[in-house]
């Protein structure tokens, strides 16, 4: 894949995917379509976290480092904005050629109205427009470009470049929006978590897409040394012991599999490694045998209305529905339901 270069691996794959050749003359399983989406989604995933880390690290500077980097910020746009003016006006002055039997074509009205049927005058149209505007975007990190306000350039810049320009002045122009900036500790304890399940869906995409296991143990570990969401951690502990077993470690499976039956003892995922390496569960075990207690000690609870019974009966059989006592307290709480029914005032006399 490009010697791991993953950007230009996608740019490959997404042209190779729109070229439409014979199946016959392709490679054996080639899979333009499939490999340019998974690297499409790899720069995509990149630059999320490439973005969200810089706003992180931004938010973690003191005064002095801030207003620095905030000037060298506005430097980088306006080197980046004058260098997109020059290449709009390199490809404005391009001139697009019509032969004359192309335009003897177009005085013909027997391509629709106004000739807007016309193919030749579609293709030039295109033309001009690629001339003009070519594949955009063409700027790198493009997707940061809506954190920049450069609105209040003015197109007569060229006057001040004739005249010196005021450097400082263009550089005062150029606003950049902070709103996205963790400063708080609270943001960007945010942000980690953000960051963090980015790189579990690196990790994702590596192990399932890419077939790149070593990669994708790589960015599992990420997300775990990472702060993160309880449900990322839990996932990318499952996801390194299913890794190292299909390498083959044992050692590193039984590793993550203990700490995953250690961390979230209760979790589905704790329960099929538990039972793929024998692994105990103590507080699974409690669990089990303190559900049994909480259904005895509801179903003896004669001092409360059949009201109340039912409804922490239902309650409990809903909470543990995957308990094989669950059904018998459903059963146990319809059975109250109909004794209150019968307690209400008026039953007999309906009947």
């Amino acid at each position: 894949f490009y010697l791991n270069d993953f950007n230009k691996a996608a740019a490959y794959y997404d042209s190779a995917a729109q070229r439409n050749v014979s199946a016959d003359k392709l490679p054996e399983n080639f899979r333009a379509t499939e490999l340019a989406e998974s690297f499409g989604n790899y720069t995509r995933i990149k630059s999320d976290i490439a973005l969200q880390d810089s706003l992180l690290k931004l938010g973690q500077m003191n005064q002095q480092e801030f207003d620095s980097a905030l000037v060298q910020l506005k430097e980088q746009r306006l080197e980046e904005l004058k260098r997109l003016q020059e290449e709009r006006q390199d490809q404005q002055n391009q001139l697009v050629t019509v032969n004359e039997e192309e335009t003897q074509d177009a005085s013909s009205l027997t391509n629709g109205f106004l000739n807007s049927n016309n193919p030749a005058l579609q293709a030039n149209a295109r033309q001009q427009f690629m001339a003009i505007w070519g594949n955009r975007p063409l700027a790198d990190n493009w997707r940061v470009e809506e954190l920049i306000d450069y609105s209040s350039l003015q197109d007569d810049s060229e006057e001040e470049q004739m005249t010196g320009g005021n450097e400082q002045s263009e550089l005062a122009q150029v606003r950049i929006d902070l709103s996205r900036i963790p400063f708080e500790e609270q943001e960007q304890d945010s942000v980690r978590k953000l960051i963090a399940g980015s790189q579990y869906e690196l990790g994702n995409l590596m192990f399932l897409s890419l077939d790149m296991p070593d990669s994708a143990i790589h960015y599992f570990k990420l997300a775990i040394e990472n702060p993160s969401s309880e449900s990322v951690n839990m996932v990318s502990l499952y996801s390194l012991s299913e890794l190292y077993a299909s390498q083959g470690d044992q050692d590193q499976a039984m590793k993550y599999a203990r700490r995953l039956v250690d961390e979230y003892p209760t979790s589905n995922y704790a329960s099929r490694v538990a039972e793929t390496y024998g692994l105990e569960s103590p507080v699974r075990e409690l669990n089990s045998i303190d559900i049994v207690e909480i259904y005895n000690s509801l179903s003896s609870m004669d001092s409360v209305s059949s009201v109340v019974k039912a409804d922490s009966l239902r309650s409990f059989a809903l909470r543990n529905k995957t308990h094989p006592i669950a059904p018998q307290a459903l059963s146990e709480a319809i059975r109250a339901y109909m004794e209150a029914g019968k307690e209400q005032e008026g039953y007999q006399t309906k009947l």
